[in-house]
């Protein structure tokens, strides 16, 4: 439960961030315009790298210390589905104040 947990989280925050989520689908005519494309792709950009930099650490961490690859593995798909979340929550918050 504690491994699933946070994976289940950042696959459930990219999955709202892509309009994969059931409110998204139903919405998905307001949702799926040019700026909302290019923020998911910015926020889904950077979310990548975040996560190929941790499957890195990842890695190394396996190599020097076996038992510690499990957690770190949950660590880093919960990191790189939080930066998801949180860069597409800044960008659209950024939107919201220069159109106000």
């Amino acid at each position: 439960m504690r491994l699933g947990l946070p994976i289940l989280y950042a696959w459930l925050v990219v999955a709202v961030i892509m309009g994969w989520d059931f409110v998204s689908r139903r919405e998905r005519k307001h949702l799926d315009d040019e700026l909302s494309r290019a923020f998911r792709a910015r926020s889904l950009g950077l979310a990548f790298v975040v996560l190929m930099a941790a499957g890195t650490i990842v890695l190394a961490i396996s190599l020097w210390r076996p038992e510690w690859t499990v957690p770190a593995i949950v660590l880093a798909v919960t990191l790189g589905g939080s930066v998801a979340g949180c860069r597409f929550a800044w960008l659209d918050r950024q939107a919201g104040r220069a159109d106000g």
